[in-house]
Parts: C-alpha cells; sequence; structure tokens
C-alpha cells in the first residue's frame, strides 16, 4: 500500500477515489482535531473518510507533519490486519504534542525523533505532490516508521529515550540538524536579542530577531536551544524576510497571546495608509490562538523602524547585548591587578597569612620601609598562601535557569588570580 500526498482542499471533505484512504477525520466534529495518530487508534480507520472498492492507497496533506504520518502507518498497518503494540499510543501522544508546537522530550533536538523527522521533511523537498519526490520521501519515512513500530514493540519511551541516537541508518539527518544549529547561532549573531516582557509572560523573558535567517530550522531552535547566548530560549522570535514581510510569534508553551499586537500594528498601518490596510490586514494569528503575528500579505508599508518601535514598546523591551559575556572577566582581571598593585607600590599591607608559632599575629612578620626608609606598616618575612576557589555553574537540572557563560568566567577569574598573585603569596592555589 502506498503513501501520497495531496492538497486537500478547505470546508467540507471531498470523497476519495476509489481505492483511496484520506487521512482527514470524515466527521465535521473532527475536522480541527490535531491528533490523528491517537484518533485512529481510539475509533479504527473508519475515521478516516475512504473511497470505494480495497484501499490501495494512503493519501496525506502536501505538508504533512509527524501526527499525519504516524496516523497513515497506523491506518496501514490496520488495514492490512495487523495489530498495533500497546505503546504505540505513547507515540500518538508525543507526536501529538509536536504537533501543537510542545517541546515533547528533553532530548536536544537532533537525537530527538522530532528532530529526525524535520530533517526528513527537509531533505524531502518542498513539492510532496510531485510523484517522484513524494515517492522518495515515502521511502524515508517508511524507515523511520520501521523503526518507530520496532520500539513500540519493545516498549520504547520516545518520551525518555533517544531512537536513532547512535548508528549510521540516519547519520546523514543527524548531521544536517548539527549544521543546521551551526548556522542558527550564526543567524543569532547576526541579529538582536532584548530583555522583554509580555504581558501574562514570565517577570522577564527574552526576544530574538532574526533577519532572513539562513538557518531552515530557526523556528524549533529558538524555542528549543539551551545553549543561546542569552542563557535563555527566546520568549518572543521576531523574523523579517525584507519586503516588509515580518513574522512574530511566541513559544507556543506559555501560550501567550500576540492578539494586542496585531491591533497596535494594524493601527500603524492604518493611520499611513487605511485603505490599503482594510484591503490586506495584518494577520492576528486567530487560528493559532494569537501566538503568530504577520505582516499583510503583500507586506507592510510601515517602515522596519517603525514595525521595530511598535513591536519594542509593546513589549518593553530593553537592550541585551552579547558584550556583556566578557565583563566578569574584565572584573576578574581588575581585581587580580589591584591585589598585585597592593604589593606593588609604596607600601605592602599587612601580611593576612597564618599567625607564627606562637601565636602572636606579628611574629613572622617585619616592618616595611617605603622609598624614603620611613616605617610603612608590617611586611611578612615569609609568605602567606593564597586559597581561591571559584564556582560557576552554567548547566542545571531544570534547563531553563542554564546560563551562558558562569563555568566559562569561573575558569577565567581563578586563572587570573593565579598568575597575578604568585609574587605576593608563597603557595598560590586557585582553581575553578
Amino acid at each position: 500500500m502506498e503513501i501520497l500526498f495531496r492538497k486537500f482542499p478547505g470546508g467540507d471533505v471531498v470523497p476519495p477515489e476509489p481505492g483511496e484512504m484520506h487521512i482527514r477525520p470524515r466527521a465535521h466534529e473532527d475536522r480541527d482535531r490535531r491528533d490523528l495518530a491517537r484518533l485512529v487508534l481510539q475509533r479504527g480507520v473508519d475515521v478516516f473518510a475512504g473511497g470505494s472498492g480495497p484501499i490501495q492507497r494512503v493519501v496525506v496533506n502536501a505538508d504533512p507533519s509527524l501526527d499525519d504520518l504516524l496516523a497513515a502507518t497506523f491506518t496501514i498497518r490496520l488495514l492490512a490486519g495487523d495489530k498495533l503494540p500497546e505503546s504505540s499510543k505513547t507515540f500518538a501522544d508525543y507526536a501529538a504534542l509536536v504537533r501543537e508546537g510542545l517541546k515533547p522530550s528533553t532530548a536536544p533536538l537532533q537525537d530527538s525523533l522530532e528532530g529526525l523527522f524535520l530533517a526528513l521533511r527537509n531533505a524531502g523537498g518542498e513539492d510532496l505532490t510531485d510523484a517522484a519526490v513524494g515517492a522518495r520521501f515515502a521511502a524515508d519515512w517508511t524507515r523511520m516508521a520501521d523503526g518507530i513500530l520496532q520500539a513500540a514493540v519493545k516498549g520504547v519511551d520516545p518520551f525518555t529515550t533517544t531512537l536513532f541516537g547512535a548508528g549510521q541508518e540516519f547519520a546523514r539527518e543527524r548531521a544536517f540538524l548539527i549544521k543546521d544549529h551551526e548556522v542558527f547561532r550564526q543567524d543569532v549573531l547576526s541579529g538582536e536579542q532584548w530583555f522583554i516582557k509580555i504581558p501574562g509572560g514570565p517577570p522577564q523573558g527574552m526576544a530574538l530577531l532574526l533577519r532572513r535567517p539562513k538557518s531552515l530550522l530557526f523556528k524549533y531552535w529558538s524555542r528549543r536551544d539551551q545553549e543561546a547566548p542569552s542563557g535563555q530560549t527566546f520568549l518572543l522570535l521576531a523574523v523579517s524576510w525584507g519586503t516588509g514581510q515580518w513574522v512574530f510569534s511566541t513559544d507556543p508553551v506559555q501560550r501567550l497571546p500576540l492578539k494586542a499586537l496585531a491591533e497596535a500594528l494594524q493601527a500603524a498601518e492604518m493611520t499611513h495608509d487605511s485603505g490599503r490596510a482594510g484591503q490586506d490586514p495584518w494577520f492576528d494569528g486567530k487560528p493559532f490562538g494569537h501566538t503568530l503575528v504577520a505582516a499583510p500579505r503583500g507586506g507592510t508599508a510601515l517602515a522596519d523602524d517603525k514595525v521595530l518601535r511598535i513591536v519594542k514598546q509593546w513589549t518593553g523591551a530593553k537592550p541585551f547585548s552579547t558584550k556583556k559575556r566578557g565583563s566578569m572577566t574584565r572584573w576578574a582581571a581588575t581585581a587580580a591587578a589591584l591585589l598585585v598593585a597592593a604589593g606593588l607600590g609604596s607600601f605592602f599591607f599587612a601580611h593576612v597569612g597564618t599567625n607564627g608559632p606562637s601565636g602572636d599575629p606579628n611574629q613572622g612578620r617585619g616592618l616595611l620601609l617605603d622609598d624614603d626608609g620611613n616605617g610603612g606598616g608590617l611586611v611578612p618575612s615569609v609568605k602567606g598562601n593564597l586559597h581561591l576557589v571559584a564556582v560557576g555553574v552554567s548547566k542545571y537540572r531544570i534547563g531553563k535557569y542554564n546560563l551562558a557563560v558562569a563555568d566559562t568566567d569561573a575558569k577565567e577569574l581563578a586563572s587570573a588570580f593565579d598568575k597575578q598573585s604568585r609574587s605576593l603569596f608563597g603557595t598560590s592555589l586557585a582553581g575553578p
């Protein structure tokens, strides 16, 4: 039985051709379901619209989700009279969460079931309705589906276990994900970041502006990248594609609506050109719970700086600079320099090492003379020891608390003290 790809028209379900079954709910009340794999497990293949005669072809939406294809695979197995493993429901639950834009597991995208599907989909090409392109992608999906079903037989949990993390079978796809993540990093460096506060959201979040991003999966990386330069994943993603084309979206996990932002942008558009704005308005993202805002189809007439001014004002944006990364390091170097300066100037401070054998704090110390031979204080005749432990934690058990360079700052602080204090102390033990 083969899988075909076709653009499904909106509105009522078009009756399938003889021998076809469409992975699209038959009943009107199920039309907006976003968990089709779970639906077929619950109610069987009759939940989907089928043509007359034996089913030989299963037709899937031309831009399929993981959930669509998993539903197609379950349907094909059930039509063949095969029994699906009990753990199939776990995979259906996983696919439903992915379809909602949620992150179903803590695994890095390049090691996750979701990530592998995205890599396959990217390699498959844009137009799956082309017979040759669709056939190649269907073959790749079948390989992945076989692995999923084998894992389901073994009771593997995709929420906690990496299915395709080893071996050569999907090495090309994993390599693509790793490379695309590197490209995303460069996109971030070419963009902007802000501290923001979205109404109804956390006290402080991060926004990321990308300009013509080259990463193909930038949307996914921005929501799942625990190593973002800010130390956080991004609550708001702003993308400029040029020629007045803008898209703003929030992390679906937070479910923070941007309807008020869409209204503010549309109001500015109406002020600029009411006729045009009335016919081609800003998209307020209603089908997505207002978590997405997009410029008019023909592009906004507003200048880029005007658009950004409205967005920054609405989010209370404050600048974030990646240059802050070195602030702790500069402080460490300054502190170490001051420590050395205390020993190289005209007067030394009293030695703060251990007391002498008798317990007298002055025993073992000598008189320090200044440049003119005057008494300037006490100087140790035996140098004391420096013990410094610098602690910087970047990775936490709860990922949202991760920091970007805390561990690096701790190492550089310890190194600076170790190098600059050797002339002042007998033993210098400084380490991260």
